[in-house]
């Protein structure tokens, strides 16, 4: 019954592989696998992580990785131990190529990579397992395969008996397998496995072996028939080898010249391909321990042949300052990332290297150097630049500015200096104010300036081919300058001097005053008092004591008169009065023969200084004697005096307004008041005048047009007097016309 069942499933899955092909085409499913691997690690007690490689054409193939891949075991007799399904995980794009990254070129190239790995109990057995994965189809366009479509893939590795009695683990390729290589390119591709037990690898090439069919063509003797692209267990060894087209061979996989070898200690495949095109490729690597063989593993993979360019081509800057000093900078004009190499040329050392994108380098003398630069040191793909620099020691030109001179007498004396070899030439150029606008001489004397100013004078020097200059400023400055005035037209005892500097210099003055009595200063603003009359000569000198060192002196164009002041003096009587008896009487103690006047301090102003005067008024008055000498020459003298309050009123009963210069005007007459208000009214109580102002009275008219008519008014007077009470008087007034 259960070999019933067995058959019975067997055929419905090779019914559903016929039915799935169909459906799909078997040239479209076939075009996408260009190679794998299998490899196994022991995990100890007889378990061993299985892991398959699978990779894929991404561009040239459309059918995607398979979600399960039949991995077959089979023991020595050729006994099916077990057929696992393995889940893949990825797929994973492959970024590894062989061309090196120096080389571009313009084929599309993709691959992408499955990994299916599972867990297998391999209990010891004699002469060990072989674990295979079968798989169709081949691309089209193998050139070094004869039907390339009927060749399918066969992915196998053998663990010997001894390796597992040693829990061995297989070798692991280091990289993946290239996609490309360049065409008439020295190729270095680094196929080195890596082994983690410690055991001797020996590298070789293989013919690939045969796998899955399809309905042209397929492996013959698989179980599963021989139209399986899929083969679902895989054949059991030993596998078909694939058909090489005419010329090539196990040795010979690739047209190249020379043809591609691989060392068997390294793993590393050399060559020069020749004809583009897409190739099939085979290699084993084979594990020894101390001689003992323990496994086999291989690599089946297709790389295409391309026609490339280099990427990087190396640039640097040529030498643009010859004479900057045995350290030059270099820079790199290279377009990319890449690894770069100089060398400076100095055959004095074999350390003038350096490896960064843009260097320097300090040679030992001058010369001429021979400067390389290399993009991609040690590849086949490197691009190399040179460039001569002629070094020559630094060329600085310099020269110390002479101190600064006056302009009268100035003469300077140059000297070259700085940086620069026997051999240099130099020109000075000093301008067209100079008496000689240059010179060749290294050491020029006596240039003089005609003007004021800040000359440009530039030494220029020329030595190997280089030029190099340096400008700076010569001075010539003008000589001090002393230049005052004084102020004033009258100049009376005690007299302050007022002085306006107008000295000159470019640099800072120094001072030193005369004032013609003996007295001096050296202040720039000197603050001085004539205390006596006199006649007095002012001279000024002054001097600098940098830039145009000089003294000069000059004396005030006039002589300063200093003229004596009169003496004020006066006296008054009495210092204290009442308002009733304010007259006060002055008298001149000063010289009569001078001139006087007397300001009585409520704003009168007197040509007499003996007179009397009547104050109108309450209050304290200071007072003010003038008196003026010949020479305009003043003095003054101040008294105080004080009229006092008392309160008094008058009022006339009568006036008459018509203009003839008598008794014109209604004025009460009022002392001994702060404030006043008269107001006027006719007979019917109607206001026709008012005001606030004890100087101004009424004159008889209640407008500018209007005339009082003859009759009698009544006036009312209100006043606050000086202690502050209030006063009120009423009474009536008789108008006469």
């Amino acid at each position: 019954m259960l070999f019933v069942l067995s058959l019975l499933s067997k055929i419905v899955r090779r019914l559903f592989l016929l039915f799935f092909c169909i459906i799909i085409g078997f040239p479209t499913l076939a075009t996408h696998i260009v190679g794998g691997e299998i490899t196994y690690e022991c995990l100890g007690n007889d378990e061993y992580l299985i892991t398959l490689k699978v990779y894929r054409d991404c561009l040239n193939g459309q059918a995607p990785f398979d979600a399960e891949a039949a991995v077959t075991t089979y023991d020595a007799n050729n006994n099916l131990v077990r057929n696992d399904m393995l889940k893949y995980v990825g797929p994973f794009k492959v970024n590894y190529s062989a061309i090196e990254p120096c080389y571009k070129y313009n084929s599309n190239i993709c691959v992408e990579e499955a990994i299916y790995q599972g867990k297998f109990l391999l209990p010891k057995t004699p002469g060990g397992y072989t674990i295979a994965y079968q798989r169709c189809c081949r691309n089209k366009s193998i050139i070094n395969l004869s039907n390339p479509e009927d060749n399918g893939a066969t992915y196998m590795v053998h663990i010997s008996d001894e390796a597992l009695n040693l829990c061995n683990s297989s070798p692991v390729f280091e990289h993946y397998p290239p996609m490309a290589v360049c065409a008439g390119k020295p190729t270095s591709i680094k196929y080195s496995a890596t082994e983690r037990d410690g055991d001797s690898l020996v590298y070789e090439f293989i013919t690939p072996f045969h796998g899955g069919g399809t309905q042209q063509g397929g492996l013959s003797g698989n179980p599963n028939g021989p139209n399986t692209p899929m083969p679902n267990p895989a054949a059991p060894p030993p596998y078909s080898k694939v058909t090489w087209r005419a010329g090539f061979s196990t040795n010979y996989q690739v047209d190249a010249n020379p043809p591609f070898s691989i060392n068997s200690r390294t793993g590393i495949i050399t060559g020069v391909p020749t004809t583009m095109g897409q190739y099939v490729f085979g290699v084993a690597v084979k594990e020894y321990r101390k001689g003992v063989f323990l496994s086999e593993i291989y690599r089946d993979f297709q790389f295409q042949t391309v026609i490339c360019e280099k990427s990087t081509i190396a640039q640097m800057q040529p030498q643009i300052e010859k004479c900057d000093g045995y350290k030059v900078s270099f820079l790199n004009q290279t377009q990319g990332n890449a690894p770069y190499k100089w060398n400076f040329g100095d055959p004095t050392t074999n350390a003038d290297t350096a490896n960064s994108y843009n260097t320097s380098y300090t040679y030992p003398d001058s010369g001429k150097y021979k400067v390389t630069l290399i993009a991609w040191p040690g590849y086949s793909c490197a691009d190399t630049t040179t460039e001569v620099f002629d070094i020559h020691q630094t060329l600085a030109p310099n020269f110390e500015a002479p101190e600064i001179q006056c302009l009268i007498g100035n003469s300077f004396n140059f000297e070259a200096g700085g940086k620069y070899s026997p051999t240099a030439k130099f020109h000075w150029d000093f301008g067209t104010s100079a008496s000689q606008d240059s010179s060749q001489l290294e050491n020029p004397l006596q240039i003089s300036f005609s003007d004021t100013g800040a000359f440009n004078v530039t030494l220029t020097i020329n030595e190997n081919d280089c030029e190099e200059s340096v400008t700076k400023k010569i001075k010539v400055y003008p000589h001090p300058i002393p230049k005052f005035s004084v102020e004033g037209l009258v100049k009376c005892a005690p007299y302050r001097l007022n002085i306006t500097d107008e000295s000159y210099a470019k640099t800072s003055l120094n001072y030193i005053w005369d004032f013609g009595n003996g007295d001096t200063s050296y202040s720039a603003t000197p603050f001085y008092i004539y205390n006596d009359s006199g006649s007095y000569n002012i001279s000024l000198t002054v001097f600098t004591d940098e830039g145009c060192i000089d003294t000069t002196k000059t004396d005030l164009p006039t002589i300063i008169n200093v003229y004596p002041t009169p003496k004020a003096n006066f006296e008054l009587s009495p210092y204290t009065t009442s308002i009733f008896e304010s007259e006060i009487t002055f008298t001149n103690l000063a010289n009569p023969n001078h001139t006087c006047y007397l300001l009585t301090g409520d704003g009168k102003r007197l040509a007499s200084c003996d007179t009397s005067y009547a104050y109108q008024d309450v209050g304290v008055y200071r007072t003010k004697q003038a008196i003026i000498n010949s020479f305009g020459c003043v003095d003054t003298a101040y008294l105080d005096l004080e009229i006092t309050g008392e309160f008094a009123f008058f009022a006339p009963n009568a006036f008459t307004p018509n203009g003839d210069g008598n008794n014109d005007f209604f004025k009460p007459i009022i002392y001994g008041i702060e404030s006043y208000t008269l107001q006027i009214f006719d007979r019917w109580g109607k206001i026709v005048f008012e005001t606030d102002s004890r100087s101004k009275g009424w004159d008889g008219s209640i407008s500018s047009s209007m005339l009082a008519q003859q009759d009698n008014y009544t006036y009312r007077v209100e006043a606050v007097d000086y202690l502050g009470n209030n006063r009120l008087f009423i009474g009536s007034v008789l108008l006469f016309r």
